[in-house]
Formats: C-alpha cells, structure tokens, sequence
C-alpha cells in the first residue's frame, strides 16, 4: 500500500511538472543532413500560432509553415538566401503564401 502511494506521488510530481514547463524556442539538427530546423512556439513568435522553420544549407533556401493552435497551416514562407561576401551583408529574397500554391513577393530582408 505504501509503496502504491510513493509511486503515486512520484507520478503526480512529474505530471505536474511536464505540464508546468515554460514555452521556449525548439531547435533540431538533422543527422546526416544539411537541413537544420527551428520551431517558434506561439508566444515566441505571434501570441497566436506557431510557426516551424527549416534551414536548408546546401542551397541556401527557408522555408516555414505558420500554424495555428490546432495544427492547421495557415501561412507559408520561403526564402531565397544569397551573400555578399565578407563583409558585405547578407541577404534573402522572401515570399509567401496562404494555400502553398499560389506564392507572393514580400520583398528582401537583409540581415548581417
């Protein structure tokens, strides 16, 4: 009996703090793969939706796929990214879309 109730508590301990872990920014190598990814959860990136971001490094692209609190994608994002060199900043030529289909310019971020 007692050692029912010492699991019992031991369990309830760790429910309660898997459910109390904050929200943070997840990041994800992928083995043996150039890819690498990044997952905003929704008070990191909108206070809404969550949104999921793979790099790829061999060809130098983004893409993301915005989602909303059930899962559901409702925006998505690709970029093509080039640099300037040493020295020079960088840059990324980003579009989007609402269907992943029909895609729209949304003009160039530079970043260094």
């Amino acid at each position: 009996m007692r050692k029912g109730m010492v699991v019992c508590i031991a369990v309830a301990i760790l429910l309660v703090g898997a459910l109390s872990a904050e929200a943070y920014t997840w990041y994800a190598d992928y083995p043996y793969s150039p890819d690498d990814g990044t997952v905003y959860d929704r008070y990191s990136w909108d206070g809404y939706n969550h949104l999921s971001v793979t790099w790829n490094d061999t060809v130098n692209t983004v893409s993301a796929v915005q989602m909303n609190p059930d899962g559901v994608p409702n925006l998505y994002y690709w970029g093509d990214i080039y640099s300037g060199g040493y020295g020079y900043a960088a840059y990324m030529y980003l579009y989007y879309s609402y269907d992943g289909y029909n895609w729209y310019y949304a003009g160039t971020y530079y970043y260094y």
